[in-house]
């Protein structure tokens, strides 16, 4: 496995700064709707074997559920917060197939109702009994890894697809041949959405409530009218940006800013060119992911890592992956592929080999020690590195960077049989232009075109003070929702012996037989 610079993972990566803390681009959690993610994550610790005492022993101790989620809405001069807390279902990610079950379902519906009409903290604490946080979420016991789907879920989604398909059917027989119906249709949502807005701005709660409402029903007639659920429906409406088309389905321009809509634009930075006035998203992909998330999510609506994402997600499986025999390639960067006389595979890849190891080690340790956590430095380990006085302060995860080190190719049928491609979009056109200019390929040069990377720059501000001191105001049980987290450890090396001793952990063989 090839890399470029010192750490696994690209944009996903994160290290461990001065005193230990950690850096990372952006907000890095994980939707429940993850499965295939918690399944390999299981696996990856489930093999690992780490001891008891470890901080992160097991999956469940690296990735607590979340519960609340929070979206800034500015009215009447003022930032105004609403505060939704997700409903829990019991369901553990990463088992018995993709769907919650009937009575998860039931649970997820009782808690909308009880914040519906209690309020937030009410929806909270009902979640929290029905999906335990923190130390009881730990402590429980794991089902199998895998299953068959839920048999009542499978009905459930079942009779809801042939639902929607018949409307569909309805829907499309009214708009071609009965186009009065329609109008009036129209004429009377037009009435009443007049009325419900002179009396939602009386009320900021009423205002967002009908706007939310208006943006709902915009979306369930966007999947009926235009069919998503039946097959290539999602793809049909993938031309068209998100906004645009609610708007098609009867989306009022005022609910346009609301903080549902606003919301899935920011999470993703779909800003074309990074300008916030272009926002662009794909209508299909949006609607697609919508519903999985909304449908499929097991346990809670998201979980929280409870350390960097390169010690919960890549130090796992770079461990796991390097004890069963796989090879890394630190500090290697792919320049370009070329294609074969038939234009059907990879016959070579350039690459730049960005630096060299020390005399006498014959590859890279990429780990350090943060007490008892093992974490990505984030600077290479310049102890290792040939003449590393040259490199320091170079980005050499950065593609565009200047530095140059040794041309090395790699050849078909000699160093590898197949490619696997997990390079950013947004480098294809420079890395495989063969590819992109290939015309029995047509499809590597439509999505350079029409697929779009954003540049994103993180900032983090580390602070001293509770949030009550900042300004929030929202309490549960006497006390700020989000707990302050406890001062990083500091950092030492991590050794052959150390890497040495999980192997033998991990395989059960005495250290004794390993050199």
């Amino acid at each position: 496995m090839f890399l470029l610079g010192w750490r696994l993972a690209g944009t996903g990566a994160s290290g461990r700064g001065k005193d230990g803390r950690i850096i990372e681009h952006g907000l890095h959690i994980l939707f429940g709707f993850y499965q295939n993610f918690f399944f390999m994550m299981r696996h990856a610790y489930g093999e690992l074997k780490r001891p008891k005492d470890h901080p992160l022993s097991t999956w469940r101790k690296a990735f607590h559920p979340g519960g609340i989620g929070v979206e800034e809405e500015y009215v009447q001069g003022k930032w105004d917060p609403w505060i939704i807390p997700f409903p829990g279902n019991g369901g553990v990610p990463g088992s018995d197939g993709a769907l919650p079950s009937m009575g998860q379902y039931f649970a997820m519906v009782l808690q909308g109702l009880v914040t519906l009409i209690f309020g937030w903290r009410a929806g909270y604490k009902l979640a929290q009994r029905i999906y335990p946080r923190g130390k009881d979420w730990e402590d429980q016991v794991d089902p199998p890894i895998g299953g068959p789907e839920p048999t009542g879920s499978v009905i459930m989604f079942k009779f809801i697809y042939w639902v929607l398909k018949v409307m569909s059917w309805f829907i499309w027989a009214v708009k071609r041949y009965v186009p009065w119906v329609m109008w009036i249709y129209r004429t009377i949502r037009k009435g009443v959405w007049w009325v419900l807005l002179k009396i939602a701005r009386l009320n900021r709660r009423a205002h967002r409530i009908i706007l939310d409402i208006d943006t709902m029903l915009a979306l369930l007639r966007g999947i009926i009218s235009d069919g998503l659920l039946l097959p290539g429906g999602f793809d049909k409406v993938d031309r068209l940006d998100f906004r645009d088309w609610l708007l098609e389905h009867g989306l009022h321009k005022e609910s346009l800013g609301t903080t549902m809509v606003r919301t899935v634009y920011d999470a993703a930075f779909s800003y074309e060119n990074g300008d916030p006035n272009k926002q662009r998203v794909s209508a299909g992909a949006t609607v697609r992911v919508l519903l999985r998330w909304v449908s499929t999510y097991k346990g809670a609506a998201y979980y929280r890592m409870q350390a960097g994402m390169g010690d919960t997600v890549f130090t796992p499986l770079y461990q796991v992956l390097k004890a069963r025999g796989v090879k890394f390639e630190f500090f290697h960067k792919v320049e370009n592929l070329h294609l074969s006389e038939d234009k059907k595979s990879i016959i070579s890849i350039e690459m730049d080999r960005q630096v060299e190891l020390k005399k006498g080690l014959t590859e890279y340790s990429p780990l350090e020690w943060i007490q008892e956590l093992e974490c990505w430095p984030q600077e290479p380990r310049y102890d290792q590195i040939k003449d590393a006085k040259k490199i320091e302060g170079i980005d050499l995860e950065s593609y565009y960077s200047t530095h140059r080190g040794k041309p090395v190719t790699k050849y078909a049928g000699t160093d590898y049989d197949e490619v696997l491609f997990g390079i950013p979009i947004g480098a294809v056109q420079f890395v495989c232009p063969e590819l992109v200019a290939n015309d029995d390929t047509p499809h590597w040069a439509d999505m350079v075109k029409h697929v779009k990377s954003v540049q994103t720059v993180a900032a983090q501000l580390w602070v001293d003070k509770p949030l009550e001191e900042f300004g929030w105001n929202q309490q549960l049980h006497g006390r700020a929702t989000w707990p302050d987290r406890p001062a990083p450890p500091k950092s030492h090396t991590f050794s052959a012996r150390d890497e040495r001793q999980r192997f033998c952990r991990i395989h059960e063989v005495p250290e004794g037989q390993i050199t």
